[in-house]
């Protein structure tokens, strides 16, 4: 029989606190024990037993970390809700974002796409994660900048990438991939692992 204690984070064999308030929710962790969420409204990091809130970026009104690194980088959303018909509210405008020392930061964005989310972050800051307009943009930024993979994948044979998934220490991206032209018999829709031709720098 295993207990669960979402008061508790276990280090070292031995259990601290985390939150007994259940105000906490941590969406991510590094080799160091370092965890990042989102704890009343606000990114936050964990460490040392401490809660940090990473505060909001200017004109937005939440934020929530999502990865962290190796090298304490968090990566995540800020958002603000938008007036949508009939007076109803929505999360309409999502700025990511990636704290470094104490500083938050805007990631870069992409025209007519007004919600982007990270979806994977590796050791070296490079990020990759997703736009939300009218259409889905898999998105990469590089040092800060959003690039969308039809500018950068080569080689597709008729393929596609519909949405990035993660990114290994190599720069290989997890994406999904769509063709719209399938020949009978063989899927329209895969997972891919998108492999750059070029090596992966520091930020």
């Amino acid at each position: 029989m295993v207990t669960i204690d979402p008061s508790l984070i276990v280090v070292h064999g031995r259990s601290r606190p985390f939150d007994p308030t259940g105000h906490a929710a941590a969406r991510g962790i590094n080799d160091s024990r370092e965890v990042t969420g989102q704890r009343d409204g606000r990114a936050f990091i964990w460490r040392n037993g401490r809660f940090s809130s990473l505060g909001v970026l200017p004109h937005y009104f939440e934020s929530a970390g999502l990865f962290i690194n190796n090298r304490g980088q968090i990566a995540g959303t800020c958002t603000r809700p938008a007036l949508f018909g009939d007076a109803k509210w929505v999360d309409a405008y999502a700025q990511p974002f990636i704290w470094e020392r104490g500083v938050m930061r805007r990631l870069g964005t992409l025209p007519d796409c007004p919600r982007l989310f990270p979806t994977g972050m590796n050791n070296h800051g490079i990020i990759v994660g997703h736009g939300r307009g009218k259409h889905m943009h898999p998105v990469v930024w590089l040092k800060g900048y959003a690039y969308e993979f039809w500018d950068l994948v080569i080689g597709a044979g008729g393929w596609s990438v519909t949405y990035a998934l993660d990114i290994d220490e190599r720069g290989r991206i997890l994406a999904m991939v769509a063709r719209p032209a399938a020949p009978a018999g063989q899927p329209n829709r895969l997972h891919a692992l998108l492999i750059p031709t070029t090596s992966v720098k520091r930020r």
